[in-house]
């Protein structure tokens, strides 16, 4: 009997998708319009959706206005998501 083959790369080292990408990508934004919008930088937007940077609660309204969503949603550490 033969074993399954097992992905050993990519999947089991990616990290979680955030929240952020989800919602930015489901309104049809890039990283690039997403930051113009709130009068950020594309780096800034790369950052926060990596986790490699916590927006501070101006930043994460302006980008959950941009995205007409709850701060909580966006950032589900950050709000009640209401």
């Amino acid at each position: 009997m033969t074993r399954p083959t097992v992905n050993r790369g990519t999947e089991r080292n990616r990290p979680p998708v955030s929240a952020l990408r989800i919602l930015r990508v489901s309104a049809g934004y890039s990283q690039r319009e997403l930051a113009s919008a709130c009068g950020l930088q594309r780096p800034t937007v790369t950052a926060i959706e990596n986790g490699l940077q916590t927006p501070r609660p101006q930043t994460a309204a302006k980008i959950a206005a941009a995205l007409q969503q709850p701060v909580g949603i966006v950032f589900p550490d950050k709000g009640t998501g209401q």
